[in-house]
């Protein structure tokens, strides 16, 4: 056997390329995805975008929780995106709220916009365990990913619900705050 049979072997073996929709969105000026449908990067459920609506504030919660709205009859809790990234959201009436079940429960994104959807496929999503712009680490980056010619962060919105930036010396998650609502 020669190493021309073996990288015939290992081509044919390959499997093909699973296509994933993102979500592009901007928070601060910066372009971030989210992956919009459940995969094996992801796990929440993709509800839509909605323009920007009156949230009420919830007493005791942490700066980045917005507050919550009303999206068909169900009570939201907005979280401000922006603020959990450490990037100042421009704050305008084209704000958008990006809609997601996770863990069957609905929440929303405060974003600046939503620009764009696309499709890519699957091998060529990055894993990062680290990201980083101008020098400035952003959390919760699970992925990158190249669209039309630039590299966009993939956030994943599990891990934000699931621990959450220190306020206060208090790591609580969202899951514990959505208990208490």
């Amino acid at each position: 056997m020669n190493g021309e049979e073996d990288s015939s072997k290992i081509l044919t073996s390959e499997r093909k390329p699973t296509r994933v929709h993102l979500l592009i969105f901007q928070v601060g000026g910066i372009n971030f995805a989210l992956i919009l449908q459940e995969s094996a990067y992801i796990k929440s459920i993709f509800h839509g975008v909605t323009p920007y609506e009156p949230t009420v504030k919830v007493p005791n919660t942490p700066e980045y929780i917005k507050g919550l709205t009303n999206y068909k009859g169900k009570l939201v809790l907005v979280v401000d995106l922006g603020k959990v990234l450490k990037i100042p959201i421009k704050k305008s009436r084209e704000n958008k709220f990006i809609l997601l079940e996770i863990e069957d429960e609905l929440r929303a994104f405060l974003v600046d916009d939503v620009t764009d959807t696309d499709w890519v496929d699957d091998i060529s999503i990055e894993m990062q365990t680290y990201y980083s712009i101008a020098g400035m680490s952003i959390p919760f980056v699970a992925a990158t990913v190249m669209v039309k010619n630039r590299i966009l962060p993939i956030i994943d919105p599990n891990l934000i619900f699931a621990s959450t930036p220190k306020e206060n010396e208090e790591n609580s998650s969202f899951s514990e705050l959505s208990d208490k609502i």
